[in-house]
């Protein structure tokens, strides 16, 4: 539906008026179009995911021999989401969050792939029911699903001292977690024009756009409150809490936007 498109830098726009003059982006339509035409358009990334798909429809005639002109414009834009575990983006970062500051990034970690067990008081100690062994380091973890005794454990949690999970849970766990938004966009657009004469015409153009885009998140679990000492469940002689991913707690969000305009004016 667009003829040309025409950039105007600096106070050349200001011929558009004084709000212009840090410049104009000019969209022309097409005038005195005939016919009919249908595009379709549709492809992937290179890694052959996300595929997108496009298709145009354009109708113009005019009613009475050239007098007045009509154009009808109407498209759908559709791409599949991309996820987390098709990209090494969010893994990159962490590692990177990770190595610049760990303590922080232990308290504020999004979902990774274990159980963060986090002290509430200083380095961790085990319980000397399970060696009394110092780990100099307020955080360790284990693996998702560990099955062991609680000696396994305990060196276990000795052996991940200081270190956290940076890689993502994989989808059978927490289900699809989009990097970014999935888009659909719809518009159409008519714009009729008459003219009265060589010198004048009139014009009214209408158009509508929605965009819809919709994410799939997941928050890091935890348990509530901080486990104390001696309790079932923590070989730490100091409080401390869990986090994990949690297949329940999940996010999905939508947004639409939807923008409508319709424009007359006459040319002279």
């Amino acid at each position: 539906a667009i003829e040309r498109i025409e950039t105007l830098t600096s106070t050349a726009g200001g011929i558009y008026g004084p709000s212009a003059v840090g410049g104009v982006v000019n969209v022309i339509l097409r005038r005195d179009y005939r016919g009919a035409e249908l595009a379709v358009t549709s492809g992937v990334t290179t890694r052959g995911d996300a595929a997108h798909a496009r298709l145009e429809a354009r109708l113009g005639f005019t009613p009475d021999h050239g007098a007045t002109d009509v154009m009808l414009y109407a498209a759908r834009t559709a791409a599949q989401p991309l996820y987390e575990d098709q990209r090494d983006y969010l893994v990159r970062a962490r590692r990177i969050q990770f190595a610049t500051a760990p303590l922080q990034y232990v308290g504020n970690a999004s979902a990774t792939n274990g159980i963060v067990v986090v002290s509430q008081s200083g380095p961790l100690t085990l319980d000397p029911e399970y060696g009394g062994t110092a780990l100099n380091s307020s955080f360790t973890f284990l693996p998702l699903n560990f099955n062991g005794t609680a000696a396994e454990r305990a060196a276990v949690l000795l052996a991940n001292a200081g270190k956290i999970p940076l890689d993502l849970p994989g989808p059978d766990l927490l289900g699809p977690v989009t990097l970014g938004v999935a888009p659909r966009v719809s518009s159409g657009l008519v714009n009729v024009r008459r003219r009265f004469g060589p010198h004048v015409e009139v014009f009214i153009d209408g158009l509508v756009s929605e965009n819809r885009g919709q994410a799939i998140g997941v928050n890091f679990g935890s348990v509530p409150n901080p486990v104390p000492p001696n309790a079932p469940g923590n070989p730490f002689g100091q409080y401390v809490k869990f986090r994990f991913p949690m297949p329940s707690n999940r996010d999905r969000g939508t947004g639409t936007t939807t923008t409508t305009r319709t424009t007359a004016g006459f040319i002279a």
